[in-house]
């Protein structure tokens, strides 16, 4: 079984990810990027969407970077549904 996820799910798990990395709180984060610890909290819980000036802090912050997936190709309304289909190996596709 495979799941999907929108462009902004897989931002929201990649953030979590690196925090739990580099064991960085949300309070660290709020105080580094200038957002409001509840716009994070509700962002990261998925309560909420996130402006892209405040998506761009994040990632500098936490020295993220967006880098494309060979082959990722997401659907006509890529924030609500992704096309990706992997292919036999597992890979997105």
């Amino acid at each position: 079984m495979y799941i999907t996820l929108t462009k902004t799910q897989m931002f929201r798990e990649k953030i979590k990810e690196r925090m739990a990395e580099i064991r960085m709180p949300m309070t660290r984060l709020s105080m580094a990027t200038g957002i409001d610890k509840s716009t994070l909290s509700s962002f990261l819980s998925g309560n909420r969407t996130i402006s892209n000036a405040n998506l761009e802090k994040i990632i500098e912050v936490l020295r993220l970077s967006l880098v494309p997936v060979p082959g990722f190709k997401y659907g006509y309304n890529d924030d609500n549904v992704s096309n990706a289909t992997p292919d036999r190996c597992g890979n997105e596709g």
